[in-house]
């Protein structure tokens, strides 16, 4: 179990990454307006989706590849009584969802470590960090396909090291989205950023 002093305690699972400093410094720089309809991309324990249905949101979408993050944020929305604001769907990043489906709101803590042995790993809770070798294999993907999602005046939070930033901005330029460094925190190793995107 671990305990967040802001909000709730969440059921963790050996298997699926639990809260930590960079979860906490995107919930405090996500807003939710009420009545969003939110999406938690590898929602992990749920904490993101909990947060945003506590927050006003009118549906959270929770989508995760690991069927035992997918079970942990069940059983943790179940124990908040949110099943009817809250969906766990589990697949690749937007694979789970209707094609016209769209967000005001999308919030990503995605792995973004580097990975040199192998781009892909088949260890669920490696998955939760491991970005390929240059870090950045599930944000580019996520980048390529966010856009369709995202509704014309919807935002997106998105967690980096500060180190990608330049690539990543310049990326979102070309899929013709502006983003702006909303919060910074040096953690663990690194500094890490929130970034907020928006349609042009």
């Amino acid at each position: 179990m671990v305990e967040d002093s802001k909000l709730f305690v969440v059921q963790t699972d050996e298997r699926v990454y639990s809260p930590s400093e960079d979860s906490y410094l995107l919930l405090d720089s996500m807003k939710v307006g009420k009545g969003n309809y939110v999406l938690d991309m590898g929602t992990g324990t749920g904490i993101i989706a909990i947060t945003a249905a506590s927050r006003g949101a009118s549906k959270v979408v929770a989508i995760d590849i690991n069927p035992f993050a997918c079970l942990c944020a069940l059983k943790n929305v179940t124990s908040k009584g949110l099943e009817s604001q809250i969906s766990v769907l589990m697949g690749d990043l937007f694979s789970p969802l209707r094609r016209n489906a769209a967000f005001d709101v999308i919030v990503f803590n995605p792995p973004y470590l580097r990975t040199v042995e192998s781009e892909y790993t088949s260890d669920w809770l490696e998955k939760a960090w491991a970005g390929g070798r240059n870090g950045r294999l599930i944000i580019n993907q996520f980048i390529d396909k966010m856009p369709t999602y995202l509704r014309s005046r919807g935002f997106v939070y998105l967690l980096l090291p500060s180190s990608g930033l330049s690539y990543i901005i310049k990326k979102l330029r070309q899929t013709r989205m502006s983003a702006s460094v909303i919060a910074k925190k040096k953690l663990f190793f690194e500094e890490l950023a929130v970034l907020l995107i928006t349609h042009k």
